[in-house]
């Protein structure tokens, strides 16, 4: 029977793999607090740009009428446009939905773009163990590094999107995509999952792919969103989603963070820190102490593994590696809580940086060039 239930429980990790961080929920609570930490001049820039994008027909004009009733005034229309931004780069990763979905998601999906990975290891024998994935991610950039043909992880590609955002010799259409990528990105470096995986030599001897190889059993019935699986990496991109995620419903999760000043006073003091890479590692630091936390690597070490074989057209067949853990009721609940307080102050952070990240290119874009 257990063979049975795992077998299942991992058929339904695959169909849900790879998750995008933070859900719709995340992403647009943190565009709407940048939104609100710009002024108009600066949120006009924005628009002059999305408005520009070469998907706007399909997944702006097209969409705000499904979410926007009737004849919404210009605050709306602006907040909504941020809050699309946002999630526009995981839009583009399916091939229906929407008109032109194939020809949009062949000409500007990039997966590798949502991640960078540092290495957690389960122990100090685990890092000896597999030395050859104790290594720095790749964060340079240059612009022969051409997409598709070369994969750009996130650092790398926050490094393009400073280059070319403010650069108005480009065009616009090519500046508003990457611009669109900067609003999704802050979002995902904020997400912990985003930024490291697990290394185990028994349980994980190729990561854990940022916890989508770990289940936790009855870990979907804690999300808030509406979760159909136990991965790991799901229910930290769900917490800001719920059973209906309208426009309306995230504005309010918006706000219920408004109200709690203490994640203002801690966001505020570290605005300052505009490196994308320190944001990376401060990731990476919330992963090894409470994505993994002693408690669920102890599960995770007793846990059931499975290795199952995936294909894909961009990869090829590889091994993925899985652990389906328990842990007691307590303690799962204890760890939820703390995930959900972490997740608030990521948001918050995460919304202050991007205005400022949005600030920082807006003066630069209309700087007078020199020779």
């Amino acid at each position: 029977m257990l063979t049975r239930l795992l077998t299942t429980a991992l058929l339904t990790l695959l169909l849900t793999s790879p998750a995008s961080a933070w859900w719709d929920g995340g992403h647009k609570v943190i565009a709407y607090i940048a939104y609100d930490h710009l002024t108009p001049d600066e949120r006009a820039w924005v628009m002059s740009l999305l408005e520009a994008n070469p998907t706007h027909q399909e997944l702006f004009l097209d969409k705000i009428k499904d979410e926007l009733t009737g004849t919404p005034s210009e605050d709306a229309r602006q907040r909504w446009y941020f809050g699309q931004a946002s999630v526009w780069a995981d839009l583009i990763r399916y091939n229906n939905g929407y008109s032109n979905a194939q020809s949009i998601k062949d000409s500007y999906d990039r997966p590798d773009r949502h991640y960078t990975d540092f290495a957690v290891f389960t122990s100090e024998a685990a890092r000896l163990a597999l030395k050859e994935h104790d290594v720095d991610p790749v964060t340079a950039w240059t612009p022969d590094l051409k997409e598709p043909d070369t994969k750009l992880n996130s650092m790398q590609a926050f490094a393009k999107i400073e280059a070319q955002v403010p650069d108005t010799s480009l065009p616009v259409t090519e500046r508003a995509v990457e611009l669109m990528w900067l609003f999704h990105l802050v979002g995902d470096t904020h997400q912990p999952c985003h930024c490291a995986q697990l290394f185990d030599p028994e349980k994980f001897p190729a990561g854990d792919r940022g916890g989508n190889g770990v289940m936790i059993l009855g870990l979907k019935q804690k999300s808030p969103g509406d979760m159909n699986s136990d991965v790991l990496h799901a229910f930290w991109d769900s917490l800001f989603n719920g059973k209906t995620n309208t426009h309306i419903d995230i504005l309010e999760r918006a706000d219920l963070l408004k109200a709690n000043p203490a994640l203002w006073t801690t966001g505020r003091t570290v605005i300052a820190v505009t490196d994308p890479l320190a944001w990376l590692k401060e990731g990476r630091a919330i992963a090894a102490t409470s994505v993994y936390s002693p408690e669920l690597l102890d599960r995770i070490a007793k846990g059931r593994a499975e290795v199952v074989e995936k294909k894909s057209r961009s990869l090829g067949t590889r091994l993925e590696h899985t652990v389906m853990a328990s842990m007691p009721t307590l303690a799962l609940n204890a760890y939820v809580a703390k995930a959900r307080t972490i997740a608030d102050q990521q948001a918050v952070t995460s919304g202050l940086r991007l205005a400022a990240s949005i600030k920082r290119l807006h003066a630069r874009s209309i700087a007078p060039k020199t020779e």
